[in-house]
């Protein structure tokens, strides 16, 4: 699955409205390859508030790329693992990557 298919079936014009999660954890940072965008997520507990990303900053950075937009795919950073699929809840995009 790519960003660009992802970003067609947003609900939401305003990508910045939309928060970004991993399963159950909220995304908090990427960092970039060529081709792809690894999303960093992982549980630390209520002693760490650490901002969620928006859909928005993801692809900006996606932008930043120099790949075609509409090829680059989305890794979990922890376990190097492709995305498989997502659900949307109003505001909320969770990626699932197993």
């Amino acid at each position: 699955m790519t960003l660009q298919e992802i970003i067609n079936e947003c609900p939401i014009q305003d990508l910045s409205l939309i928060e970004v999660w991993v399963e159950a954890n909220s995304a908090y940072d990427f960092k970039g390859t060529e081709d792809s965008i690894l999303v960093i997520s992982q549980p630390f507990g209520d002693s760490v508030n650490l901002d969620t990303l928006n859909l928005q900053e993801i692809q900006d950075f996606a932008k930043e790329l120099d790949f075609p937009q509409e090829d680059v795919t989305l890794y979990c950073e922890y376990e190097m693992v492709e995305l498989k699929s997502c659900e949307w809840h109003e505001n909320k995009l969770t990626l699932y990557f197993s």
